[in-house]
C-alpha cells in the first residue's frame, strides 16, 4: 500500500515540526532526542548512463549538502539538505539499518504531484502501511521525513544512509548524490549509530 506523507495540518507531523524548530532555531537537538549530522561536499553529483558515468557539477536540484538523523523518543526523523531545494523532479532513499535489520525509506517528489513516504521492511519489496510524514521546508532547503519508531521495529538505535536519485530518462539515464560520500559505489553510505534519546 503506497501511503501519501501527512499534510502540514496532520496531528501525526507535531513531532517532525517540533523538531524542525529546534533544528532550525539552531539550537541543537531537542533534550529527548539524540542526533547526528553530516555536511557533504556540494558539486558532486554524477549521472550514470549506457555511455558511463560522468560528472554533474551544476545539478543543484539532486544534490544533497547535509544528512541529519534525529532518534527521538517516538519518531525516527531523517532529514535531507539540498544545495535547490525543487517541488519535485528527485527521490530521497534512505537506509536505515537498527538492531533488527534494514529498513528502506523513500520520499518520492520524482514527478510534479504530491510527494509521498513509503516504509520497506528487511529483505521485502512491498512496503509497510506505516504512516511516515514529511515535510518541506523550502525556505531551509529541507526535507524531514518523520518515520514512527514503531515502523521501524522500536530499536535502540539507527545508522542511516541517503541518496538522492533522479531518472532523466527511466531505466537508462539516472543522476545520483550520496550524502556520506562522492561518486557511485553502491548503496548510500552509512552514517554512525544513533541511540535513541
Amino acid at each position: 500500500m503506497i501511503v501519501r506523507s501527512a499534510g502540514p495540518r496532520d496531528a501525526g507531523l507535531a513531532p517532525a515540526a517540533v523538531c524542525l524548530a529546534v533544528l532550525f532555531a539552531g539550537t541543537g537537538a531537542a533534550a529527548y532526542a539524540d542526533s547526528e549530522s553530516h555536511a557533504d561536499r556540494a558539486h558532486d553529483v554524477v549521472e550514470v548512463s549506457p555511455s558511463g558515468t560522468a560528472a554533474r557539477p551544476g545539478d543543484r536540484r539532486r544534490d544533497v549538502v547535509l544528512v541529519r538523523t534525529v532518534h527521538a523518543q517516538h519518531v525516527v526523523l531523517l532529514i535531507a539538505g539540498l544545495r535547490r531545494l525543487g517541488a519535485s523532479g528527485f527521490e530521497l532513499l534512505w537506509r536505515v539499518r537498527t538492531d533488527a535489520g534494514t529498513w528502506r525509506v523513500q520520499y518520492n517528489a520524482d514527478i510534479p504531484s504530491t510527494p509521498f513516504v513509503v516504509v520497506y521492511p528487511p529483505g521485502d519489496d512491498e512496503p509497510s502501511d506505516c504512516l511516515a510524514g514529511a515535510h518541506r521546508d523550502a525556505a531551509h532547503r529541507r526535507v524531514a521525513v518523520s518515520v514512527p519508531r514503531s515502523c521501524l521495529g522500536g530499536p535502540h538505535w539507527v545508522r542511516t544512509g541517503l541518496l538522492v536519485r533522479h531518472w532523466v530518462q527511466f531505466d537508462t539515464d539516472v543522476r545520483l548524490d550520496d550524502a556520506r560520500r562522492t561518486g557511485l559505489h553502491g548503496p548510500a553510505r552509512l552514517g554512525p549509530r544513533v541511540q535513541k534519546g
